[in-house]
């Protein structure tokens, strides 16, 4: 049987392909092209390609065939006649926040540039963009629509508290994050907890504060809550006074807070781990799995904290 010869990839295919492998926000579907496509590249006959990534041989020459007529756009599914292309609001605005490709020579995102990048219109971006408040070419950070706005340097997320009336997460800014990590587990479950009952929710959440400012001590956070009423909260309130580290951030009507939260742990998550690292959000999702399933009795709110990782 006769090999093919390399596939002739462009150094600018190859930066949005390699992308793709590490990025939380790519489908699945799209990696494993991309990797069939990058071998094809590095001379990788189809049948040890097919072998290496435990698929058809007739799978890797579909699909080596189709970037060789259409390039990277033809690794995307077609659109199916009858059915609107369902845009995920969450994958547009991490992967805005991450802004474009190094190398890519542009320092921002347009809508056109990531719509091609996320298989969506650009008019699909604009929507989601302007929902958001985003405008990615005339700000050096981006902000979200919170009182006072929360910028999207996100560092990683330090703790997370749901209950009935109130939820909050509590994250740190700054630069590049620590080890890759994915927190998909977690974000999974968010709706299924928030459905939960509390009681006492004053104290509760004050006691999730304190755990979360005690663990990560010394550190300038920022508390972002959803059904926060300092009218009812007046020890919270107190407390937060006094508490000059701690910026809190109140959700508007109109923004979710569910969605809020899964972009903020997207960002931090980065890109998908390429070794065996540790991640902070290690064992969020099951205990969060075990406290859904538990039924009957009050039931507290779910409060997760992260442990500062140890250096290397």
């Amino acid at each position: 049987m006769a090999v093919a010869a390399p596939l002739v990839v462009p150094d600018s295919d190859r930066e949005v392909l390699s992308a793709w492998l590490t990025s939380p926000s790519v489908p699945a579907e799209l990696v494993i092209r991309a990797r069939i496509v990058l071998r094809a590249a590095d001379g990788s006959s189809n049948t040890e390609t097919a072998r290496r990534l435990g698929l058809s041989r007739q799978t890797v020459v579909t699909w080596r065939s189709r970037y060789r007529a259409y390039g990277v756009a033809g690794l995307r599914d077609r659109p199916r006649p009858g059915r609107p292309a369902v845009v995920d609001e969450v994958a547009v605005m991490v992967r805005t926040a991450q802004g474009p490709p190094d190398g890519s020579g542009v320092r921002h995102w347009s809508s056109r540039l990531l719509s091609a990048e996320l298989g969506v219109s650009h008019g699909a971006v604009a929507k989601v963009w302007h929902k958001w408040r985003v405008q990615p070419w005339s700000t050096r950070t981006l902000t979200f629509p919170t009182s006072p706005e929360l910028d999207a340097t996100v560092r990683d997320v330090t703790g997370l508290y749901l209950a009935r009336e109130e939820k909050a997460v509590v994250v740190r800014l700054g630069g590049a994050s620590g080890p890759a990590h994915r927190a998909s587990s977690l974000v999974s479950a968010l709706e299924i907890a928030t459905a939960t009952q509390s009681t006492d929710t004053g104290g509760e959440l004050l006691g999730f504060l304190k755990g979360v400012a005690a663990t990560h001590a010394r550190e300038r956070l920022h508390l972002v809550v959803d059904g926060y009423d300092e009218r009812r909260h007046p020890v919270v309130r107190a407390w937060l006074a006094g508490q000059r580290r701690i910026a809190l951030h109140t959700v508007p009507d109109g923004c979710s807070w569910p969605d809020l939260v899964k972009i903020l742990l997207g960002i931090s998550a980065g890109p998908a781990p390429n070794s065996a690292a540790p991640a902070p959000y290690t064992g969020v999702g099951a205990a969060l799995d075990r406290y859904t399933e538990a039924c009957g009795g009050r039931r507290r709110p779910f409060t997760w904290v992260a442990r500062p990782r140890t250096p290397e």
